[in-house]
């Protein structure tokens, strides 16, 4: 665990190439780890995170994804703005415990409409 919180942080931009197209925990650790993060479309992510907006730089190609690593290698403090809103977002939204009280609500009967704000 101590040498993947090294690795993640050793680089200035976390590369997350999801599997099969599933939304990772590396996003949740890279946003909390202050790390931001260039990503492919993962399903669910348009729904977390607002792109570029929120912790997360989405491409759609390996051409796209070259390009955006480029600008924001370039506009590093940009980059870094990016990040800090992401991790904001990530411990107002997405801890360990607001998920655990999620499934207890649906183990319980309770489906609120929305289980965080947008």
């Amino acid at each position: 665990l101590e040498d993947y919180s090294r690795i993640v942080c050793s680089g200035k931009i976390l590369l997350n190439i999801p599997n099969r197209f599933d939304t990772t925990m590396r996003i949740f650790e890279g946003q909390l780890m202050n790390r931001p993060i260039l990503t492919a479309m993962s399903s669910g992510l348009e729904d977390l995170f607002e792109n570029e907006k929120e912790g997360i730089m989405i491409f759609n190609s390996n051409e796209n994804a070259l390009e955006k690593a480029k600008y924001y290698r370039d506009n590093f403090d940009e980059c870094l703005k990016i990040a800090q809103k992401g991790r904001e977002k990530c411990l107002k939204y997405h801890t360990y415990e607001m998920r655990l009280k999620q499934m207890w609500d649906i183990v319980r009967g309770i489906k609120p409409d929305v289980y965080w704000e947008m």
